[in-house]
């Protein structure tokens, strides 16, 4: 063999070790991240007063939604639908939030170790790819409201899933019942708001 074939084995095999390792990092990151249900799902509640301040940022957005927007300040007629459909969607919160561990004590920093993140060794796919960027440091704020905006996908998917299975069983319309006409604009405004809340939450506890 020539030199120059000896020179192209060698970095064949060394890019071919590279992308055997990176493989294997990708395995390893995703075995990580595998949803495993605990046998008590208290387990998995551990922040009560965030989880409190959650339920209350749920109920009173389902309120004001239904007062100022939906109902025009009829707030004595639908002020129970308000509180039924709040207590509802805190439901599926709590529920989708014990499925992403959001109310650990580690959400504040996106469930994610201060030494986690992609690999960043590889400068010309970070820079061709720029939504990279943005996930590679997913710990402390940003993670924190990563995490607020995968549960509220699941909350809002749940919240979904309650409203076609009561219409189907009753026989009914979508949307027909009180309550149900505050949805689109709960899940649109909410998941902007818990977002946000869990970002500047995760801010202000990493400082204190």
């Amino acid at each position: 063999f020539s030199k120059d074939d000896k020179d192209k084995d060698k970095n064949s095999s060394d890019n071919n070790g590279k992308r055997i390792e990176k493989v294997e990092k990708n395995k390893m990151f995703l075995d990580d991240r595998k949803i495993v249900l605990p046998s008590n799902p208290l387990e998995y509640l551990e922040d009560i007063q965030l989880l409190l301040y959650d339920v209350f940022l749920l109920m009173n957005l389902s309120v004001s939604i239904s007062f100022w927007v939906v109902h025009r300040m009829k707030f004595d007629i639908h002020l129970y639908t308000a509180f039924s459909e709040g207590s509802l969607l805190s439901l599926c919160w709590i529920t989708a939030g014990l499925v992403n561990g959001a109310f650990l004590f580690s959400a504040v920093n996106g469930n994610v170790s201060g030494d986690e993140g992609l690999d960043s060794s590889d400068n010309n796919q970070v820079q061709s790819k720029l939504w990279l960027r943005f996930f590679e440091n997913r710990n402390g704020p940003t993670g924190a409201g990563l995490l607020a905006l995968r549960t509220f996908v699941g909350c809002a998917n749940l919240r979904l899933c309650c409203a076609l299975a009561s219409s189907v069983l009753e026989h009914r319309k979508f949307g027909a019942v009180g309550g149900e006409d505050l949805i689109p604009l709960e899940l649109g405004f909410g998941i902007i708001l818990m977002s946000a809340w869990r970002y500047t939450h995760s801010q202000y506890a990493m400082r204190s």
